[in-house]
């Protein structure tokens, strides 16, 4: 994230943090999202939506990946899995 002008406070948001084997931690290092997100559309095909929704990564925020919109991306996710918490919580 440094390399994309993100401080390392930023990037630590609980919002950017994603469950991650180290080989994949090291595939993803010092790259824009738009880059390895695309490489992993290619690769999941049809499973790429499902295996991001699996990690609280909704729908909406693929754009902003896509789009290397760090801001929208952490806002479209804090709210997912702050709703998320909300609905384990308290129910629907």
């Amino acid at each position: 994230m440094r390399s994309t002008g993100v401080s390392a406070a930023r990037s630590n948001s609980l919002a950017n943090i994603c469950m991650l084997s180290s080989h994949q931690n090291k595939q993803v290092s010092d790259r824009r999202p738009s880059d390895y997100i695309a490489e992993m559309e290619r690769a999941l095909g049809d499973d790429f939506i499902p295996v991001l929704e699996s990690s609280l990564i909704p729908r909406e925020a693929v754009a902003a990946l896509k789009a290397d919109d760090y801001d929208g991306f952490l806002n479209l996710r804090g709210d997912h899995i702050a709703n998320r918490i909300w609905q384990l919580a308290y129910g629907s």
